[in-house]
């Protein structure tokens, strides 16, 4: 399979080692966001994640993030990814960090599901 070939269709889960900065993805969720299923299989980091984020909410889930682990809160969002064959989806993402017994993040467990013919908007149409 190429680089952007996967599995669509469905809910899509991930993994994401804090402490080693690693996102290990099935099949689905590695196909939203462009990454074959091996490559999602061995990991990415969360960098390269948000590269294929829209620039223009990039900044936006970065923070949500970052708050989702400082606040311990749901991570919530909705954005557009821009995968390496420049088709786009748009994904709803929902996630929740896992803290060890010092209180110390070191896992994110989550879902994702695409949503791109539910919000055309933020592909730029009408």
């Amino acid at each position: 399979m190429g680089e952007s070939e996967g599995v669509e269709g469905g809910v899509g889960y991930f993994m994401w080692s804090i402490t080693e900065n690693r996102l290990i993805m099935d099949e689905v969720t590695s196909g939203y966001h462009g990454f074959s299923a091996e490559v999602g299989a061995q990991g990415v980091t969360i960098e390269d994640i948000l590269e294929r984020i829209d620039i223009d909410m990039r900044d936006r889930v970065a923070s949500a993030i970052i708050d989702s682990i400082t606040e311990k809160a749901l991570f919530d969002q909705r954005y557009k990814v821009i995968r390496p064959d420049g088709t786009t989806r748009i994904i709803a993402a929902r996630a929740r960090p896992i803290f060890d017994a010092d209180d110390a993040p070191f896992l994110g467990l989550g879902a994702v599901h695409e949503v791109t013919f539910k919000r055309p908007r933020l592909l730029g149409g009408t």
